[in-house]
């Protein structure tokens, strides 16, 4: 859950009645926004951003399992940039080991669109990406966040307009 707002990030099983909450180690000190989990050549890689910035700077962090401790990549942070620095959905791999990221647009307005960005080298000493493309929606704000299923027959996306509505 998104908890940066008074918490550590932490993980639970759902199907547990008591959800025993498992900090994730190595930031427990820190409040993360948008934290992504992403299993790459034996390595478990986490983007994410701190509360205090995370519109403009994304770090990389990683770990040799999920519940081991996490440390910095050694080029993290990895984006200074309000237009592609947070998470803005799960990391897609494609076929011919092509991984894609997609930044949340803020540089206008929040949620304006999303920036699609290729990953060049993910490794445990170098990473490197370039922007490809943008998805937007006309006449809305958006989408900021998009999620796919297994085989990519299914996409997510959120979208909003800026109205005033008296409920």
């Amino acid at each position: 859950p998104e908890v940066a707002s008074h918490s550590a990030q932490y993980a639970f099983n759902t199907k547990e009645v008591n959800k025993r909450i498992i900090y994730i180690k190595g930031l427990e000190d820190k409040n993360i926004v948008d934290a992504t989990l992403f299993f790459h050549e034996d390595c478990y890689y986490l983007f994410f951003g701190e509360k205090e910035n995370s519109h403009t700077v994304l770090k990389l962090w990683l770990s040799s399992s999920p519940f081991g401790i996490f440390k910095p990549h050694p080029m993290s942070p990895i984006a200074f940039s309000p237009s592609d620095a947070r998470m803005g959905g799960k990391l897609l791999n494609l076929s011919l080991g092509r991984i894609i990221r997609f930044g949340q647009n803020n540089s206008g307005e929040y949620g304006e669109s999303l920036s699609v960005m290729q990953i060049l080298k993910l490794s445990q000493t170098k990473y490197e990406e370039k922007q490809i493309g943008n998805i937007r929606i006309d006449n809305f704000k958006g989408p900021h966040t998009i999620d796919f299923n297994k085989d990519l027959s299914k996409i997510l996306i959120d979208y909003y307009s800026d109205k005033f509505s008296l409920l």
